[in-house]
């Protein structure tokens, strides 16, 4: 009896309980639930999350040129995509005003912040890179008429472009971002 009353308290307890984000904790353990959907679409309709299982079976690892990835994990808004928009203007900012950014990044950058990442569609895949959990966000600013469809459901590569399309991954237990990559123009 006193078992099953334990049982009982303890479900009660873990029912009521909110997960909070710690920027300075770990991440818990990434497991996900099979969600029917190949993708989650975020609040401001601008952004898709592909699921692992889709990104699994589409072989998305073909995106990262040269990544070694070893699996996938479904990235949730809250709490990995939501810092992720959150810091990216400051970092982009950054970025282009370093000694260090090569010169001919610069006014692509610019051309970035300019237009405003609100104007960007966003596709997101979580892997595992050496182990590591990260995102890696894939930013289109046009999308034609029509074009929606294929965006969700598959990986939306542009050859050239320029500050139109970038590609850049994100460390969420770092919170860090490495592998800008600015499109060029032909």
């Amino acid at each position: 009896m006193k078992a099953a009353l334990l049982t009982l308290v303890m479900i009660a307890a873990l029912a009521g309980t909110d997960a909070v984000f710690d920027a300075n904790q770990p991440l818990p353990e990434l497991r996900t639930t099979f969600v029917p959907s190949p993708i989650h679409i975020l609040p401001h309709e601008r952004a898709v999350i592909f699921q692992r299982e889709h990104a699994a079976a589409n072989n998305m690892h073909g995106w990262f040129y040269g990544a070694d990835v070893d699996s996938y994990w479904t990235p949730l808004y809250e709490p990995h995509i939501a810092p992720f928009e959150q810091s990216l203007p400051a970092y982009l900012q950054a970025t282009a005003n370093s000694p260090t950014t090569f010169a001919w990044d610069k006014p692509r950058l610019e051309a970035i912040l300019e237009r405003g990442l609100q104007s960007y569609h966003v596709q997101y895949v979580g892997v595992f890179i050496n182990g590591e959990p990260m995102i890696y966000a894939n930013h289109a600013c046009n999308l034609r008429e029509g074009d929606r469809d294929i965006w969700e459901r598959e990986y939306w590569a542009v050859l050239d472009g320029g500050s139109c399309y970038f590609g850049i991954f994100y460390q969420p237990e770092k919170h860090l971002y490495t592998g800008l990559n600015i499109n060029g123009e032909a």
